[in-house]
């Protein structure tokens, strides 16, 4: 009998709204935009997000740059970011959701 094998890929992790989101990125690396909220991500490492109704979350998505963004166009709550947790190492992706 056949039986499906079900793999966790991803650890979730809670993300917290701050009000001081704006001081995490020191220089802007790469910008991503969508229907409920436009990304920023930076050179630090760090991803600003900023929601339609002037929400702001903030988050350190890779230990060095966030390289690129791009929200998923058929599931607009996905962020895609490709970024590097050392310097010399390879980019790692990583999908972050967030609740509508």
């Amino acid at each position: 009998m056949l039986q499906w094998k079900r793999f966790q890929f991803f650890d979730k992790q809670s993300l917290e709204l701050t009000s001081s989101s704006a001081s995490l990125l020191k220089e802007i690396s790469c910008v991503s935009g969508g229907e409920q909220f436009a990304a920023v991500g930076g050179a630090d490492g760090a991803v600003l997000v900023l929601g339609e109704d002037n929400a702001q979350l903030s988050f350190q998505a890779h230990e060095f740059s966030v390289e690129f963004l791009v929200q998923c166009s058929s599931t607009p709550t996905l962020l895609l970011s490709v970024g590097r947790s050392s310097v010399s190492s390879m980019a790692s992706v990583r999908l972050w959701r967030f609740a509508s």
